[in-house]
């Protein structure tokens, strides 16, 4: 991995203000993140036309996003642009949205078929604070959708969201719940975005 491949990556690392955590932006205009960062409904309200955003900051600014797919028990969740025709305002979060991604190298996703039951290989995990912590991942068995991570350090509450790519710059993982919702722990499960995401938002990101 060189310190190029992990400027990119910190490039399209966001944070999500409400509640401390991180998203990475992969193809087709979308934010991954865990689905405990943010806030949605399962109620019904959501695929009636309620809006639930997020706020947003990255490097080249601030802006707001909705909720595409979320996935609770894998913990994971896809952010996009806000419907930019609903009022004046969200006009403006659509244009800083689409702006921050036309500028912005969005992280490949790893492939489905990278992972291997019983299989390590090393990863990066992108801190909230900025720092890169080293580990290994292992897939446990055959149609897993979470990988095991195992970090050099402990990773704080703040980081869940954020990316753990593998030697190639590739999303193989997101930081969840290591440790419980604290954090503060060196391991724990991470969701696998080419394994647990709908196949019409891998269609959109491949």
């Amino acid at each position: 991995m060189t310190r190029g491949h992990l400027r990119e990556i910190e490039k399209a690392t966001v944070k999500l203000t409400k509640k401390r955590g991180q998203g990475v932006l992969v193809k087709g205009n979308c934010i991954l993140t865990a689905a405990h960062c943010i806030t949605y409904s399962g109620n019904g309200e959501m695929a009636l036309g309620d809006y639930f955003t997020e706020d947003i900051q990255t490097q080249r600014g601030a802006f707001k996003a909705s909720p595409l797919a979320v996935e609770p028990v894998s913990d994971i969740a896809v952010l996009g642009a806000v419907d930019g025709q609903a009022t004046e305002e969200f006009f403006q979060e659509w244009c800083r949205f689409e702006d921050f991604c036309e500028k912005t190298k969005p992280v490949e996703l790893c492939p489905a078929k990278y992972y291997k039951p019983g299989q390590s290989f090393k990863i990066w995990i992108l801190t909230h604070t900025g720092e890169w912590v080293i580990g290994k991942a292992t897939s446990p068995r055959v149609g897993a959708h979470l990988v095991f991570v195992e970090a050099e350090k402990s990773i704080k509450g703040g980081t869940s969201g954020g990316p753990i790519v593998n030697e190639l710059g590739q999303l193989v993982g997101l930081v969840s719940t290591f440790g419980g919702t604290g954090g503060h722990s060196r391991s724990g499960p991470s969701p696998c975005p080419s394994l647990t995401l709908p196949v019409w938002i891998l269609h959109l990101i491949a």
